[in-house]
């Protein structure tokens, strides 16, 4: 279900009491009504023996106000909404009324009713204060239910536009974009937040702090393979604070592995495994970086505890190619055989198979 349609559904909590005008207009006196209209009352608040007719004496006129900011708030095309807006502003009763209903809403923890209610409320006092409270109200939405997102990055987007140099919208901006894992956008709307003034609180210092370790971790990450020194110079600082302390520990020894310093590899990957002893790609990465430096029987270890969990094919071919470089010939072939049953068409596997068959020719 779509945004619009998820809130349109929200109007069958209101019944539509057919309304003679002269009624309406002994009520709303500052605003000329030729018409009958439906009025929309919020069905729970309405007592269950009311009688529906020309005098509408038992129902309490804030009930009608609060059920015609519904109404703007759910559903902008609603027929009568034209005439609702034309009530409301007359009345400067509503004020009062509606921000009632609000804090009731807010309080009760409604807070979908909250939020319809302000949505309700901008179409006719469209001011900072209410939308501020509407942006806080989406916030908290949004948390509960992802329909709310693009609802709230519209929010901001009108705040900015509407008023000029406001550091507000530029903080919710960037809590969105963190939460939506897009730290490069969040940083710039954070930075904005600062620069025109945000109030630069201990939770905001934290939350900057947090997005630039993801952000410099996922630029790491992009570039380890290809310039792994670069990205150690990312990594390094930030692993202390990085929220998955094995997994950043794993990308630096990947990262020291690729430049060939397979001590300082080791190194953080015991500490991996130190914290975890069953990480299996931890216990693999050992087992390539012991083989890197002619260790073989030590990689044997390694990788004979990785391959028992896994069943990889990468694992067995490092296995058989180990066991060659010791002159373990006969566990070569045994495990040879064992990865045939995994994939005999493993382009390593075949090279093994081939190197192995030459050395009994030889």
């Amino acid at each position: 279900m779509d945004y619009n349609s998820y809130i349109q559904e929200k109007l069958s909590k209101l019944i539509f009491l057919n309304i003679k005008s002269d009624v309406l207009q002994s009520i709303f006196k500052n605003v000329k009504i030729q018409e009958e209209v439906y009025m929309p009352i919020y069905s729970s608040k309405l007592v269950h023996d009311i009688s529906i007719g020309d005098s509408i004496d038992e129902i309490k006129v804030h009930m009608i106000i609060e059920g015609m900011f519904y109404v703007l708030g759910a559903d902008k095309n609603f027929k009568y909404n034209k005439i609702y807006k034309e009530i409301l502003i007359s009345d400067d009763l509503y004020e009062k009324s509606i921000k009632k209903s609000i804090y009731e809403a807010i309080k009760s923890g409604l807070i979908e009713d909250a939020y319809i209610y302000l949505n309700g409320l901008i179409l006719i006092e469209d001011t900072k204060e209410n939308n501020e409270k509407l942006l806080i109200v989406l916030e908290e939405l949004r948390k509960q239910n992802d329909i709310f997102i693009e609802t709230e990055f519209e929010h901001i987007e009108k705040m900015k536009t509407k008023f000029l140099n406001y550091s507000l919208p530029y903080l919710y901006e960037g809590i969105l974009k963190k939460d939506k894992l897009d730290f490069d956008g969040s940083m710039i709307a954070l930075n904005e937040y600062v620069k025109l003034g945000g109030n630069k609180s201990t939770e905001v210092e934290e939350m900057i702090k947090e997005v630039q370790i993801n952000r410099n971790y996922n630029k790491a990450k992009e570039i380890l393979n290809d310039e792994p020194m670069e990205a150690l110079k990312l990594l390094i600082p930030i692993a202390e604070d990085y929220y998955n302390r094995n997994q950043i520990y794993y990308d630096i020894a990947l990262g020291y592995r690729l430049i060939k310093n397979h001590e300082k590899a080791i190194y953080y990957l015991n500490e991996i495994l130190g914290m975890d002893g069953n990480v299996i790609e931890a216990i693999s990465e050992m087992g390539i970086n012991y083989a890197c430096i002619g260790n073989y029987k030590e990689a044997i270890t390694f990788f004979r505890k990785a391959f028992e969990v896994t069943k990889a094919i990468e694992i067995c071919t490092n296995l058989i190619i180990c066991y060659i470089n010791i002159g373990d010939l006969d566990q070569a072939k045994k495990h040879l055989e064992i990865a045939k049953k995994i994939n005999p068409k493993d382009e390593i596997l075949l090279k093994i198979n081939k190197m192995l068959n030459e050395k009994e020719l030889k």
